[in-house]
């Protein structure tokens, strides 16, 4: 059985919060809010919080929590706000203040299959 869990609208750009997630993936959830606790990273917080209200809605459903695993977690861009900064001479520069959306999805099968792949994330892939 899975639980999806979202968070809309947080004030982080995607680019920054998508390496979190890359660390999260895969891990059982409460492995993943104590790797969380010792990341220096904005969106952690975030995340973490995400994740016990996962595991929240998965006691709900009677799953089994020892057994769960972070099987999606991705991060999607909300809509960004528009600034103008002022320059000399009377010019102007567009400022984008990106927002993103959480979407973790937690299982409780043995074999679950982990998805989001470097190419999903916007991460490139050593080689």
């Amino acid at each position: 059985m899975e639980i999806t869990v979202k968070l809309n609208k947080i004030t982080r750009s995607p680019q920054k919060i998508r390496p979190i997630l890359y660390l999260v993936r895969g891990k059982n959830a409460h492995l993943a809010i104590n790797t969380l606790k010792f990341i220096n990273k904005s969106g952690a917080r975030e995340i973490s919080s995400l994740l016990k209200s996962a595991i929240a809605a998965a006691k709900e459903h009677e799953m089994n929590e020892e057994a769960l695993v972070v099987k999606i977690a991705k991060c999607d861009q909300a809509q960004s706000l528009k600034r103008h900064q002022y320059k000399a001479r009377g010019r102007t520069t567009l400022i984008t203040k990106r927002s993103s959306h959480l979407s973790i999805t937690l299982s409780d099968e043995n074999n679950a299959i982990v998805s989001g792949h470097a190419k999903e994330d916007g991460l490139k892939k050593s080689q």
